[in-house]
């Protein structure tokens, strides 16, 4: 699909595609040497040097965002993105914290506290990229962690106000974000009225059949549809596929879903189940 998506580039349809082989190639092997070679249980011994990296890299980029005045979200010549990676080393971190801090987990100081200085650091310097997307993820990802680990449900009521509270901030005194809820909530009420991306992408929604019109017979990815192999591709995909594909491709990211608690339920330890 991503060859398909990517052939309006024409001379890049191929790099684009080699490139994304490339990440699965790696990603797929990668997987594999840690499902057999890595035992979990050494999260904890790695837990806080991976923290302390991923923080000082969201540092650096934070500080050339403020610096250039500009967005800057990547290193090493785009190659590494400290905010997607926060989201895996949060995930771990939070994990080895929450298990050895079961016995204080629910206190106020210790627990609540504790957790949202660090959400807040880490969502602070997304930020500053800036990233509202990212850093929303972030916080929710370290709130969601902090709820399994045990946290006392009012605790996780006032976080949530609290993240509910600094996006609205971020939102009203930011003229591109306004714009962004100004132009869904037009579409909620008039769709010919919403945005061209949105418009363009309703379009190869509803051109398409059951079954879709085949592999690489997409006509929108080459008449004017926003970056159809990132942000667009599952409209390219609905009309390649059609109904069947693009519900065939989210029931399998619900599989993922039911694997993933399946395999938490597994777990042999608190660890394993935060982590799964």
């Amino acid at each position: 699909m991503v060859r398909s998506a990517s052939f309006y580039y024409e001379a890049r349809s191929t790099q684009i595609f080699l490139r994304q082989l490339t990440f699965i190639v790696v990603g797929l092997l990668s997987m594999t040497g840690i499902g057999f070679l890595f035992d979990y249980r050494w999260s904890r011994k790695i837990a806080v040097f991976a923290g302390i990296g991923t923080l000082l890299m969201l540092f650096a980029v934070a500080i050339l965002s403020v610096i250039t005045g500009g967005t800057v979200r990547a290193l090493f010549g785009d190659s590494v993105q400290p905010s997607e990676l926060a989201k895996l080393v949060l995930i771990i971190y939070l994990a080895v914290w929450l298990e050895a801090k079961q016995d204080v987990i629910r206190d106020f100081n210790w627990g609540f506290l504790s957790i949202s200085v660090l959400l807040g650091v880490v969502g602070i310097m997304i930020l500053l990229q800036p990233d509202i997307s990212a850093a929303i993820t972030v916080v929710f990802l370290g709130l969601l962690m902090y709820f399994l680990g045990g946290a006392q449900p009012l605790h996780i009521l006032l976080a949530f106000a609290m993240v509910a509270f600094m996006v609205w901030v971020m939102i009203s005194f930011n003229p591109l974000n306004i714009d962004r809820i100004t132009q869904f909530t037009i579409a909620l009420d008039n769709i010919q009225e919403a945005s061209y991306h949105v418009q363009r992408s309703l379009e190869a929604f509803s051109s398409a059949t059951l079954f879709g019109k085949g592999l690489g017979e997409s006509e929108i990815k080459f008449t004017g549809l926003p970056v159809p192999h990132t942000d667009s591709i599952f409209a390219v995909i609905v009309e390649e596929t059609g109904l069947v594909g693009g519900i065939s491709l989210m029931l399998g990211y619900l599989v993922i879903l039911w694997r993933g608690m399946l395999i938490s339920h597994r777990a042999p330890d608190f660890l394993g189940k935060l982590i799964a």
